[in-house]
């Protein structure tokens, strides 16, 4: 046999083996894992639910729709920010778990916000037209604090040189909602819920930043939140 003749190796290079908590699959299923155990929370302890997996009329679609919209909001977004489950896992615990865990699980008690804050309203034209002026402040405060993240965020997507497609996207989402909301304004009317308002910004907040993670843990809470203890509403109310 000579030298060409010999064997060749196959398979990848030693210590090159890919690790399942290296991949996109381990990221994935630690936000779907998460979701549900933030629903089942929610469901259990904060609303007192029999079935933790139930949603609130006692059915069980809520929980595969926000697994469904999970993993949209992981695609578009969160899979950019999560990192590897790999070593040194003292910075992927501090990444997945401080950043992000811990905001997500605080986050699940946006239900007590309200009296937190001493206001409690909906994002409807008739609770808007009701607030009175300790409302609009709070409101005014809520929205300074989203818009300034908006930008930081419109700062890093600049930065990375995709501001032009992130400001697109954005301005797509809301031109689709103002033209639905024109087109049905006779027959419904638009509500702004906070699983759905929260879980939409999940995809502009998609930088390997720790505020960006932050900040998606907190959304993502939210809106689990919302859907465990509300159930996923229409967003287009039909007028009584």
């Amino acid at each position: 046999m000579t030298p060409c003749d010999e064997p060749r190796a196959t398979g990848p290079a030693p210590g090159t083996e890919s690790r399942w908590g290296e991949t996109p699959a381990a990221s994935l299923a630690f936000w779907l894992v998460m979701a549900v155990l933030g629903y089942a929370y929610v469901a259990a302890v904060l609303t007192d639910r029999a079935n933790p997996l139930a949603s609130p009329p006692g059915n069980a679609y809520e929980l595969p729709k926000l697994l469904a919209a999970a993993t949209v909001m992981w695609l578009l977004g969160a899979r950019k920010t999560l990192r590897p489950f790999a070593a040194p896992w003292d910075r992927a615990a501090l990444w997945n778990g401080l950043l992000w865990a811990v905001p997500f699980f605080i986050a699940l008690h946006y239900e007590y916000l309200g009296g937190l804050v001493g206001s409690n309203f909906s994002l409807t034209p008739r609770d808007l037209a009701r607030m009175n002026a300790h409302d609009w402040t709070v409101f005014a405060a809520g929205a300074a604090l989203i818009l300034s993240l908006v930008g930081y965020h419109g700062w890093l997507a600049w930065r990375e040189r995709i501001l032009g497609r992130w400001v697109g996207a954005l301005a797509a989402v809301i031109a689709v909602i103002i033209l639905v909301s024109f087109l049905r304004r006779e027959t419904h009317t638009f509500h702004i819920h906070h699983f759905f308002f929260f879980g939409m910004l999940v995809p502009w907040f998609r930088f390997p930043n720790p505020l960006c993670v932050l900040c998606q843990g907190a959304f993502a809470g939210i809106s689990v939140e919302g859907v465990s203890r509300w159930g996923m509403d229409p967003t287009w109310y039909p007028i009584p």
